[in-house]
């Protein structure tokens, strides 16, 4: 008798490889699998079909989770070899924050005192510009300039977040104080009245032996009621950022 031919299909070799090195990831992140060795390929993730099999050997997913296991069944003269298997870790990102301990109203050469938290290692940026690289220091205390605006990024398993909100810093110069009184060697009469007049700063704080008198924008004041000893004294700011003081010393006779 004459027995029919048989053929012998060859079983393919299927394999998959990542476009991630070590299979870790964080949430969102678009991973490319690539598979090999047959003619047509069926991606599964968690053993769920990707899609119908084709000759499409490349599958991207930006959807993986933690834990999530990637085949392929790659098929070749109607033999079918699933390949093994990627199994990968998913971090989310951390959410971190930034807290200003201090005021966003300081001196010239005055250091800030910000706190960020949220996460692993931080950066921060003054103005966009990152100061250094990534750390464990989540303390920003430095000197600014007026205008300058702090931002910090935090970052935990390779998984980079910003804080939402910023900093932003008005700094001010200590002020030149220049005052004067109307009279000249501080010797007056019981009652005389005495004006004073001060300029190059935002406010003046006024004050008779101590206690304040007058303080604002007003850069004059006057007064009737100086005994003898009295001591005026006048003070220059901007902002918070005082000058030195003017001191006035009155002897008074009646």
């Amino acid at each position: 008798s004459i027995y029919p031919a048989i053929t012998v299909n060859t079983t393919p070799t299927t394999t998959i490889v990542s476009s991630d090195v070590d299979n870790q990831i964080c949430a969102g992140e678009n991973v490319d699998f690539t598979a090999s060795g047959a003619n047509t390929y069926q991606f599964f993730v968690n053993g769920v079909s990707q899609g119908a099999p084709s000759a499409t050997a490349v599958f991207s997913s930006t959807g993986l989770t933690n834990g999530a296991s990637i085949t392929v069944n790659g098929t070749s003269n109607n033999c079918t070899d699933p390949s093994n298997a990627l199994v990968f870790t998913v971090y989310n990102y951390p959410s971190v924050s930034l807290v200003n301990n201090g005021e966003n109203e300081i001196c010239v050469g005055e250091n800030t005192d910000l706190v960020a938290s949220g996460a692993t290692d931080y950066v921060f940026a003054v103005n966009g510009t990152q100061i250094g690289v990534f750390g464990p220091t989540n303390t920003f205390n430095s000197a600014l300039n007026d205008g300058d605006i702090v931002t910090v990024f935090g970052s935990t398993n390779g998984c980079v977040s910003l804080a939402p909100s910023s900093q932003s810093y008005t700094v001010n110069s200590y002020p030149t104080l220049t005052s004067s009184s109307s009279d000249i060697d501080n010797i007056i009469c019981l009652n005389d009245l005495i004006s004073f007049t001060a300029s190059g700063a935002s406010t003046y704080l006024y004050e008779l032996n101590g206690t304040e008198l007058q303080n604002g924008m007003t850069s004059t004041y006057a007064i009737g009621s100086l005994a003898d000893g009295d001591m005026i004294t006048i003070t220059g700011f901007n902002g918070d950022c005082p000058s030195t003081s003017d001191n006035y010393n009155f002897t008074v006779n009646s």
